[in-house]
């Protein structure tokens, strides 16, 4: 029982962090917000298909960092604009609060 109920509050605390959580970083240029890390990462590439961003930060705008993660060539950040829009943009767009 006991196991159960810590599970039941790890998942929820899970759930909150990903619904309501996460750092307030502010977009220092214009960036986009793509629906894979791969299409945010490869943004602009010469020799890929261009794909349509879900939506954009603009400078100054606050966003809310969920998860990042490195590639071989980019650091991507899931992120959560102001207008609930959740997808990946360009970490190397983004600045912390302080």
């Amino acid at each position: 029982m006991v196991v159960l109920i810590g599970t039941v509050v790890a998942l929820s605390a899970a759930a909150y962090e990903l619904y309501f959580g996460g750092r307030i970083v502010v977009a220092q240029k214009r960036a986009s917000v793509f629906n894979s890390e791969y299409a945010a990462a490869y943004a602009g590439a010469l020799n890929r298909p261009a794909v349509p961003p879900l939506a954009s930060i603009e400078a100054g705008e606050p966003v809310a960092v969920i998860w990042e993660t490195y590639g071989k060539d980019y650091w991507a950040c899931y992120v959560r604009t102001s207008e609930g829009v959740r997808g990946w943009a360009l970490c190397t767009s983004l600045r912390m609060v302080a």
